[in-house]
C-alpha cells in the first residue's frame, strides 16, 4: 500500500512540477521498472524477512552501511571508480558506525553484568 501512495504521489508531481514527454518516459521505462520492482519491492521485503531473523545489532550495523554497500555495489555491477575522497570517506564510515554499534554493545553488556552483580 505504501508503495502505491508513494507512485500515485509521485506521477501527480510529475505533472504539477514536469512537463513529461511520452517517448522519454518509454525511455527511462526499464530503468523506472528495475527500480520500482527490484529496490522497492523485493529488496525491501527481503530486508524485512530477514531483519526477522537477525540479532538487532546485526541489523543496525546493516541498516547503517547501506550507503557504503550501495557504493560498492556500484563499484562492482556499474563499474563506477572510487576518488580516493569517497574511499576514505566509506572507510570512515564503515569504522564509526562499527565503532558506535560495538561501543553500544560493549555498554549494555557491562550495565547487565553490574545489575546482575547488584541482584
Amino acid at each position: 500500500m505504501q508503495f502505491t501512495v508513494a507512485a500515485v504521489l509521485s506521477i501527480i508531481a510529475m505533472f504539477i512540477f514536469e512537463k513529461p514527454v511520452l517517448a522519454d518516459i518509454k525511455t527511462a521505462a526499464p530503468s523506472l521498472l528495475y527500480s520500482g520492482i527490484m529496490s522497492c519491492g523485493i529488496a525491501y521485503t527481503l530486508q524485512i524477512v530477514g531483519q526477522k531473523h537477525a540479532s538487532p545489532v546485526v541489523a543496525s550495523l546493516l541498516m547503517c552501511l547501506e550507503s557504503v554497500f550501495a557504493v560498492i555495489a556500484a563499484a562492482i555491477i556499474l563499474k563506477e571508480g572510487l576518488l580516493p575522497r569517497e574511499l576514505a570517506g566509506c572507510i570512515v564510515m564503515f569504522a564509526a558506525i562499527i565503532l558506535s554499534q560495538v561501543s553500544e554493545n560493549l555498554s549494555a553488556k557491562k550495565q547487565n553484568q553490574e545489575s546482575a552483580k547488584l541482584s
